[in-house]
């Protein structure tokens, strides 16, 4: 029922909200193919040229994939990795899909271990939020075991931490988000606590309603 209504609103708009859940819980349907955003686009642009202008290389490593795109990727994943779900969605439960989100390093492969990488993280971290952008996975710690997302799952997170992923949310959403400090590694807080379900589960016979997740 909810890909039926969220198909349904996609046919009064041709791009869902820029706050909108999408997660493993709340896929986005195989046929929803925006393309690249073109605010987000406009945005990263700024925020690149932002970045350039402080002495940072910004390459983008991955923009908006299709369903079908996600899905080769996320098989790949998981034909050699059997931990490949803390770190790849499958398809339709990217926010990749939404054409608002991309992996940002200052070289292909985003690799950690790659210092101007980390600085350009740090940059991005400090800067982001101005150009409406926040940091979907970020880093945090917690006292159970693993005691970190990093490398896998955990915490609260749906993904391992990836400094290098960024979805753009719109420059409101952005700022309520950073100042709920939750790029904190000790805080509960993540960006899916302010996203909505696009519409909301409903219970029977009731109408559907935006609902913004407590």
């Amino acid at each position: 029922m909810i890909d039926l209504l969220v198909g349904i609103l996609l046919l009064v708009s041709s791009t869902l909200p820029f706050d909108v859940l999408v997660d493993k819980d709340h896929p986005l349907p195989a046929d929803y193919n925006p393309g690249i955003n073109s605010e987000a686009g406009y945005r990263l642009n700024l925020m690149i040229e932002a970045a350039e202008a402080d002495g940072y290389e910004v390459v983008v490593v991955s923009g908006f994939r299709s369903y079908d795109y996600q899905a080769a990727i996320h098989e790949k994943e998981c034909s050699w990795n059997t931990r490949c779900k803390d770190f790849s969605m499958e398809a339709g439960r990217s926010e990749h899909q939404l054409g608002t989100t991309f992996d940002l390093a200052t070289e292909p492969t985003r690799s950690p271990d790659y210092g101007p990488n980390h600085q350009l993280w740090r940059w991005l971290k400090e800067h982001a939020h101005e150009f409406g952008f926040v940091e979907s996975y970020p880093f945090k710690r917690c006292d159970e075991p693993p005691y970190s997302n990093l490398g896998l799952a955990a915490c609260g997170v749906e993904l391992a931490w990836e400094p290098w992923h960024w979805r753009f949310v719109g420059l409101e959403l952005a700022q309520e988000i950073h100042e709920a400090e939750y790029l904190d590694p000790d805080s509960s807080v993540i960006p899916q606590d302010f996203y909505r379900i696009y519409p909301a589960e409903t219970r029977e016979n009731e109408p559907a309603t935006l609902y913004r997740p407590k």
